[in-house]
């Protein structure tokens, strides 16, 4: 059959059938990426664990921390009824080193509760007496800030204490524990505004109280020779 027959009959058939069958040795088609519709959901990024990063946090802690902060004034616990059913003085509360294993599992939940945190964000799965950054953190702030340091009482009108507008001079005398200051929420300083934030503090953290000691409470109370790194340095982490 002359080749122009032939290629006469082949496009019939195909016309016929519809269907032309690939070559044998031919390579398989290659599928096209989809298309994604115009609005449609993009997926979310994959963020690092937070072992994944040098200071413990993952991306989006770091990013929280760096958002701006509400600040609040700090109150006296409301976590006094709790402290007492583990057998402590809320007002003479022990070193955490010194408390019982049992007493201390319950301080632990209620230093949970006061931050917002599930057990795993301070300690490590799999092994909870392994160190880790927030473990340390929380361990100096025990013992700097809730040992150390009562509220005060207001000293009358010609030595009040200076506080925010607005902040309940009734309720500064009382014990100080983790939620007096975090009241659920890790981050609690808004660190955009370094002059601003100096003042607030002063206003906030050396005002309102005063040292169980006896001696005088200012920024050296927790800022030993003015050390401005703390959360760094009892991280054990170099600057």
């Amino acid at each position: 059959m002359p080749v122009a027959a032939r290629a006469f009959v082949f496009v019939v058939a195909v016309a016929a059938c519809g269907v032309v069958e690939p070559p044998r040795n031919a390579a398989p088609p290659v599928s096209a990426p989809p298309i994604e519709e115009p609005g449609g959901p993009v997926p979310a990024p994959v963020q690092p664990a937070a072992s994944e990063t040098k200071s413990g946090l993952s991306a989006i802690e770091r990013e929280r921390e760096r958002e701006r902060v509400e600040m609040k004034p700090p109150r006296p616990t409301n976590f006094t009824a709790d402290l007492r059913a583990l057998g402590l003085d809320e007002t003479n509360l022990p070193r955490i080193e010194d408390l019982e294993p049992r007493t201390l599992r319950g301080v632990m939940k209620l230093m949970a509760q006061s931050l917002g945190f599930k057990c795993r964000d301070c300690h490590q799965e799999g092994d909870f007496s392994a160190p880790t950054r927030r473990k340390k953190i929380a361990a100096q702030m025990w013992d700097e800030f809730v040992v150390r340091l009562v509220f005060a009482a207001p000293q009358g009108a010609g030595g009040q204490m200076a506080l925010d507008a607005g902040a309940d001079a009734s309720l500064n005398a009382g014990a100080v524990f983790c939620d007096s200051c975090h009241e659920g929420r890790s981050a609690l300083l808004d660190r955009s505004d370094a002059n601003a934030l100096a003042a607030w503090m002063s206003r906030n953290f050396v005002a309102p109280f005063a040292r169980k000691d006896g001696m005088v409470h200012d920024c050296e109370t927790c800022h030993v020779g003015m050390e401005m790194h703390l959360l760094a340095k009892w991280a054990g982490e170099a600057r």
